[in-house]
């Protein structure tokens, strides 16, 4: 049989997500893994064990908690008045009175809640894995706006003015009016966007790290990138040094970038973990600088870079440590939280959470995928290129680029406000 003129060979051509979407997901267990915030001496900090637990620091005793019906993983709470703020894996945010230990209120939304909420005068903001950020009353815990993103949000707010900021799993950070929920700008990048900590603002300028692999500097006003500086995948939250970004990538760097010129001036290189630095931010005293790492321990390190201790915990560090008052504190994957003496790097004192296993955390991995399609060479035409380059491969079944608006409702499909007294 004669086949000239018939090309039977296939042509492979080969297609990639742009955005790779990756999170860990965390089951009932006893691990530390939230940010603390610090009141009076008090710090509190979330378990998986479903507490938000408050631990006098000076002795290490937990002096406070309160249970929610979910783990309560990758939140720093808001404090204001004596009511302390919390979300949880239960979908609910909570608002309960510090000195009574009982419940103002609480608020459902669609989804896990695990990126901590910010105040501004009598509103509290929140996103939620359903997508929303939402705008409620402090005082009932009534919807007041939402706002819908493109995809999960796992990323705690922060307000600079009259503005509110906040990433989503869809690649974009979105800056938004605090009033009126409209969307003010957007900003895209090729990584989801999440933080456990919120954004550092400094002078008009925001400072966003996402899993693309980069830090960008950015205008609060309009959303122009001023620079974008090459790190390891974000997560973390850089703190400021005089004139220096201090970030730790997850490629286990702590890199001091210049804040003005985008420029790197020095890393410290430590033991990589399974996700280097993980959302941790770095804590600054006046002559060091400290951080939690995945590897299962705590670096104190100067301000040009040397290492000066470790820490060694029996866990991952997920989301940050604090200084104050003299000691490091840290949270741990291991169910505990450790003090540890600033200067010398000595434990002070441990506390435990109420379990003391914890399973690990499952990975919901959404990388970058590769489409296969095999198609004859024949029949490849002069619209190969239109028909194959126009269009991305996207798990959030839109396209790329969605309308972003303002997704206020008068009533909430989930909960029109407080569903609990």
């Amino acid at each position: 049989m004669d086949f000239d003129g018939f090309d039977s060979e296939l042509m492979t051509i080969k297609k990639k997500e742009r955005i790779a979407r990756r999170y860990w997901k965390w089951e009932q267990g006893g691990a530390f893994v939230c940010p603390f915030a610090l009141v009076e001496n008090i710090v509190f900090t979330g378990s998986c064990d479903y507490y938000m637990y408050g631990i006098d620091i000076a002795t290490g005793k937990k002096v406070w908690r309160f249970k929610t019906d979910g783990v309560v993983a990758c939140i720093k709470p808001e404090i204001s008045d004596g009511i302390i703020y919390l979300g949880s894996g239960d979908m609910h945010i909570y608002a309960v009175y510090i000195k009574t230990r009982t419940l103002l209120w609480r608020f459902k939304t669609g989804g896990i809640i695990d990126g901590g909420p910010a105040i501004s005068g009598d509103i509290i903001y929140t996103g939620s894995q359903d997508g929303y950020l939402y705008a409620l009353d402090k005082r009932n815990g009534n919807e007041i706006w939402r706002f819908k993103a493109g995809d999960m949000i796992r990323s705690k707010p922060a307000v600079f003015g009259n503005l509110i900021f906040f990433g989503s799993f869809d690649g974009f950070i979105y800056c938004l009016d605090k009033h009126s929920g409209n969307c003010v700008w957007r900003f895209k990048t090729d990584g989801n966007v999440s933080n456990a900590h919120e954004f550092l603002i400094d002078e008009g300028v925001i400072f966003v790290s996402s899993h693309d692999g980069f830090l960008y500097a950015i205008e609060c006003k309009n959303g122009h990138e001023i620079w974008r500086c090459k790190t390891g995948p974000g997560g973390g939250t850089p703190s400021l040094l005089g004139n220096l970004l201090i970030f730790g990538g997850r490629d286990g760097v702590l890199y001091a970038i210049d804040k003005i010129a985008g420029r790197e001036i020095w890393r410290c290189q430590t033991e990589r973990g399974s996700s280097g630095f993980a959302s941790n931010k770095p804590a600054i005293s006046n002559d060091s600088i400290y951080i939690g790492s995945s590897n299962n321990k705590v670096y104190s390190i100067d301000h040009s870079g040397k290492l000066k201790w470790e820490f060694s915990t029996e866990g991952p560090i997920w989301n940050g440590v604090l200084f104050a008052d003299g000691k490091v504190l840290a949270s741990s994957q291991d169910c505990k939280v450790y003090c540890i003496d600033a200067k010398t790097g000595k434990e002070i004192w441990r506390c435990h959470s109420g379990l003391s296993t914890q399973p690990e955390p499952v990975i919901e991995d959404y990388s970058p995928i590769e489409i296969v399609v095999e198609k004859s060479e024949s029949s490849i035409d002069s619209d190969e290129e239109e028909a194959y380059s126009s269009s991305e491969i996207n798990f959030l079944g839109g396209d790329d680029e969605y309308h972003a608006k303002s997704e206020y409702a008068g009533m909430s499909e989930y909960a029109s406000g407080s569903d609990y007294k």
